[in-house]
């Protein structure tokens, strides 16, 4: 753990980014000393006072914004591996992989806005009372992240709209692109099209259509 004095935005990240990187890739738990740990260093440096690189005080501001830009320039980073496997991938293994990882950085994504709930409560909360509409808590801001650097790309930049994908799996096994069928299909297309909901993208087309399609072939009436 960096010592409380410390100021300096590298040697923290260095010693957040791993756990930030095994939250992500690995498993939504951490060992109950490293969460202690992660969660206190996150609570000093949310209330230290900035500094320059030669030790001089600037002013008394809080050093989070600092660490929300690492932040979100991890989740960028992470989210640039997710789409550029994705891009490589046969329609039917793309949408598999893509309902895998979701499923785990949602997970992710949970986890973390517990481990940085000081960053939430503190600087998060103040930049939001005070209008900054461009800062949101870190579970949103994942979300964020997947939706404009994942989603939507995929959707503007992909050999194929990601939308088509789903829609062609609504009505097809897939057989030829990777064995997406049966039950694995409907499974897949939930895990999609919940991520769909939970992007804001339900009133969104062409979303909102593979949405009504997938409910119409695979939902029973209520």
């Amino acid at each position: 753990m960096p010592p409380e004095t410390s100021r300096v935005t590298e040697e923290l990240w260095a010693y957040l980014r791993p756990s930030v990187d095994y939250v992500m890739t690995v498993s939504t738990e951490l060992p109950h000393a490293t969460y202690i740990g992660i969660y206190t260093t996150v609570y000093n440096y949310c209330e230290a006072t900035m500094y320059t690189p030669d030790g001089k005080r600037i002013e008394r501001i809080p050093a989070c914004a600092d660490l929300y830009k690492k932040l979100s320039t991890h989740l960028i980073s992470h989210v640039e591996i997710i789409y550029q496997k994705f891009s490589h991938l046969e329609a039917g293994e793309a949408i598999s992989y893509y309902e895998n990882e979701w499923d785990r950085y949602l997970r992710g994504a949970q986890y973390l806005n517990r481990l940085f709930a000081y960053l939430n409560r503190d600087w998060v909360t103040r930049e939001q009372s005070e209008g900054n509409t461009t800062v949101y808590s870190v579970h949103k801001l994942a979300l964020l992240h997947w939706k404009k650097d994942l989603v939507l790309r995929i959707q503007n930049e992909g050999a194929e709209k990601l939308s088509s994908i789903v829609m062609r799996a609504i009505s097809d096994d897939f057989d030829s692109d990777g064995g997406l069928k049966g039950s694995d299909r409907i499974k897949v297309l939930r895990g999609v099209t919940d991520s769909f909901l939970a992007l804001d993208l339900a009133e969104d087309e062409p979303f909102k259509l593979c949405m009504t399609h997938y409910t119409r072939r695979f939902k029973p009436p209520s």
